[in-house]
């Protein structure tokens, strides 16, 4: 018995010598993916994803703005009694360079093809950009009666096709 123990020991010896890289990488990746999916499934979503889409990104108190504009218009749809909203920013190249031009442009296509936001907020050059591939993007495109503060371009609200008739609501109490 004590020849079997000494023989099992030595296997396992063996075998994590020769594999022991082999399984620490599939340790860590598991490890990885693991926490991939813990983020996702934690990330609260949200009762409003929107997207600004504009020449120039908006700093931390403009977001705020824009963020507390649209959560004092919308309705509470998930029932946690808070309006949440869900801000993304895609900054469309103003320096001319031609392959960031088109990364942001790519970018921008990929989203409105998922369909990841429900409002969408363009600047003048973002709406003239969409426009200029394809304008059944979205179901309606208005002028917004307020700008942001600190911009001096108009904005315009977006729909994508198929919007819910709250966040027509939504565009037009904006």
């Amino acid at each position: 018995m004590n020849h079997m123990d000494e023989k099992r020991r030595k296997a396992i010896a063996n075998f994590w010598d020769y594999h022991k890289l082999h399984i620490l990488v599939a340790l860590a990746a598991i490890l990885f993916v693991g926490y991939l999916v813990w983020d996702l499934l934690d990330r609260p979503a949200g009762d409003y994803q929107v997207t600004y889409v504009g020449i120039y990104t908006l700093d931390a108190d403009q977001c705020q703005w824009l963020t507390d504009r649209i959560s004092g218009s919308g309705k509470d749809s998930d029932g946690d009694g808070q309006v949440t909203v869900q801000l993304q920013q895609i900054q469309l190249d103003n320096t001319g360079a031609e392959g960031l031009d088109m990364l942001y442009r790519t970018k921008l296509l990929t989203q409105l093809s998922q369909g990841s936001s429900q409002l969408y907020l363009l600047d003048s050059t973002a709406l003239e950009i969409i426009s200029s591939y394809d304008s059944s993007f979205f179901s309606q495109c208005v002028p917004m009666e307020w700008s942001i503060p600190g911009l001096e371009t108009p904005i315009y609200g977006a729909l994508p096709q198929g919007a819910e008739e709250t966040l027509v609501t939504l565009l037009e109490s904006l």
